[in-house]
């Protein structure tokens, strides 16, 4: 059945989205009846885009600037100009989720950003989720701190407050609110964003000091926020924080650690209902003086999959300050928590209380640290079956310093990491003051070989210290979480203060949240994707495969004709008409609610734009890939 054409021009380009088989000529806003093949759904021929816009401009209510898109000349006719910051936003139509197989093709001429990034002053770094072209956010205050030696009698309380915000895609702007006030207290909070609601869970001092674990909700507009204590301690410090919080369908998940009766920590999991109500806890460690700490899990089908430090010694306080050693313990549970089972206890980790996971097709990928004779904590990171078999582990960090456990996420078949590294050794980080603290990403092949690694910022002067989420992928571009940490005098004494810090690296040429798109690196490789990002946690779902396809090759400069597409089988990236790369992948492209946008973070030229809704065959991509030159007409009113 032929689908009814819509016409309109987005943003003052022609942009028009088309029945089946219909394409207008260049410029005109105007269906035809033909049903041949090779027509597009959708064709970009910027041919009127504005000669600069700010901000965020809305022209036709289908359609939308943000930040500078400048229309330029190209071998190819009108181009539209990004400079990193900016994008074309495309109002979302079902026609533009392709339930089987699609095309994409552009003609580009460019890179994607590097690191691009926005502050909140006073704020920790902010645990994030993408939802399409918004970054939904949660963090707490943090007060300025003259010393890291908590006080030796009475309530231990940190004057720290929750605040809950949204920001652009781009970074550009932002919007938040407060959620707690004094005295109750709030600390490194956690979120999941689930169709339009938010759902959070992180621990603060109740009214009478005691640190308590909380839960809450609200709307993705900050409305309606309804918080609730979970647990109800006694002593000056019984609760920490855990590494996420998850929604899958009608259940909250939870993790964290609490004292027990005999004062030692253990992990605790959780679930509740959307709502909040019918809370069950269930405490799965028993022994050792850290029987869990600081947990990360992930739901994956129908068991639940953790990472959390551990004691080394049953029954023993941890001592020696830097050059402790402790485990890490990755274990699995089933939905409701029973089943509990220790798939692999890691030796000789360190001081670094925490450690990360992501699973993906029966496969744990995980980072934590360990430590060398001088107590200097470096970075390792592994993979482990799900039923324990074939583990391996590699180091990753060497030589005096010191690196964080790092964030992980699988993308096709890479594995991405962020990290935070120093020169610095352990005993010259229990003093307050600088350290040298740098900010890095790395990527492995799915086996562990070929880690590359680069430094995006720090070493030499403000600490740039990981956060809690550390990265998120979508196609082409990458998110982070850190903390800028700086030094101020403050009555003769140093003080630390932090700003939290949302970043971003990379682009997309075109995308419609991860269901599929054409990515660029900030160092420039293109490449074609399918599901390659984290938007099953907008959908509230727990797939066992996670991590898409992507396909991916290096540029030289210049113009260059991409093209991608899939049939529901095969996964094929396209440069110049010919295949570059390809991947085996038969999951179809998950529909979202999400606009289209053209140019997310990329920085550079783009041109002739066209989407399908089957996969071109070799003939057709390359007949698109034929340099015709064209001009472009001046833009509308431009002398």
């Amino acid at each position: 059945m032929q689908r009814q054409p819509i016409h309109f021009c987005l943003l003052a380009t022609s942009f028009v989205l088309l029945s089946i088989g219909s394409y207008p000529a260049a410029g005109d806003a105007r269906a035809e009846n033909s049903t041949a093949g090779s027509k597009p759904v959708a064709s970009f021929d910027f041919r009127n885009v504005m000669k600069s816009g700010q901000g965020t401009t809305a022209l036709d209510g289908k359609s939308s600037t943000v930040g500078k898109v400048t229309q330029v000349d190209s071998p190819f006719g009108c181009a539209a100009e990004f400079n990193g910051k900016s994008r074309i936003s495309v109002k979302s139509d079902d026609r533009l989720n392709f339930n089987h197989a699609f095309s994409a093709a552009a003609w580009v001429n460019g890179s994607g950003a590097r690191y691009r990034t926005m502050e909140l002053a006073g704020m920790r770094s902010p645990n994030f989720q993408v939802v399409g072209d918004r970054v939904y956010f949660v963090t707490n205050s943090d007060p300025e701190v003259d010393s890291y030696e908590p006080p030796k009698k009475g309530k231990v309380r940190w004057n720290s407050v929750i605040w809950s915000g949204v920001a652009d895609a781009n970074l550009g702007t932002w919007s938040d609110k407060k959620r707690t006030e004094l005295p109750l207290t709030g600390l490194e909070p956690k979120l999941q964003v689930v169709g339009d609601r938010m759902y959070f869970q992180y621990f603060g001092n109740s009214a009478d000091g005691a640190w308590q674990i909380y839960t809450g909700t609200s709307g993705t507009d900050g409305g309606n926020w309804q918080a609730t204590q979970r647990t109800f301690t006694t002593g000056r410090y019984d609760t920490e924080q855990t590494r996420n919080v998850q929604v899958v369908g009608n259940k909250v998940y939870y993790a964290f650690p609490m004292k027990d009766k005999t004062g030692k920590w253990q992990l605790w999991t959780a679930t509740s209902n959307l709502d909040g109500s019918s809370w069950k806890a269930l405490q799965e460690t028993k022994d050792g003086w850290y029987g869990g700490l600081i947990p990360n899990f992930q739901v994956s089908g129908s068991k639940i999959y953790y990472i959390f430090v551990s004691s080394a010694s049953k029954g023993k306080a941890i001592k020696g300050g830097y050059k402790s050693k402790m485990d890490v313990v990755i274990a699995s549970s089933n939905l409701d928590g029973s089943g509990w089972h220790e798939i692999r206890r890691i030796h000789d980790a360190t001081w670094w209380i925490i450690s990360e996971l992501t699973v993906d097709r029966g496969t744990i990928y995980f980072s934590l640290s360990k430590g060398d004779s001088k107590g200097d904590a470096h970075l390792w990171t592994g993979s482990v079956a799900t039923d324990g078999s074939a583990f391996q582990e590699h180091q990753r960090t060497f030589g005096t310093g010191n690196a964080a456990p790092a964030g992980v996420q699988v993308v096709g078949n890479r594995v991405l990491y962020a990290f935070s590294a120093t020169k610095q050794p352990s005993k010259s980080m229990l003093k307050l003051g600088p350290m040298g603290i740098s900010f890095w990403t790395a990527s492995t092949d799915l086996n562990g070989d070929h880690w590359t690694q680069q430094r995006q910022i720090g070493g030499d002067g403000d600490d740039h210290l990981t956060g809690y989420k550390m990265l998120s992928v979508v196609g082409g571009k990458a998110y982070y979480d850190v903390n800028r940490l700086h030094y101020v005098k403050n009555e003769g004494r140093l003080a630390r203060q932090e700003n939290g810090v949302l970043a971003y690296s990379g682009s997309n040429v075109l995308s419609k949240g991860d269901s599929y798109g054409i990515g660029m690196s900030a160092s420039g490789s293109v490449s074609g994707f399918v599901n390659a990002g984290e938007d099953y946690l907008y959908r509230g779902e727990a797939p066992e495969d996670t991590a898409g396809a992507m396909v991916e090759q290096k540029l030289a400069s210049g113009w260059h004709h991409v093209a991608v597409t899939y049939d529901g089988d095969t996964l094929r990236l396209y440069v110049d008409g010919k295949v570059a790369r390809e991947t085996r992948y038969d999951k179809k492209p998950a529909a979202n609610p999400f606009p289209l946008s053209i140019g997310d973070g990329f920085v550079g030229k783009i041109a002739r734009v066209m989407l399908f809704d089957r996969a071109l065959n070799q003939s057709e991509v390359s007949a698109l890939a034929i340099r015709q030159p064209t001009s472009c007409r001046p833009a509308v009113g431009s002398p």
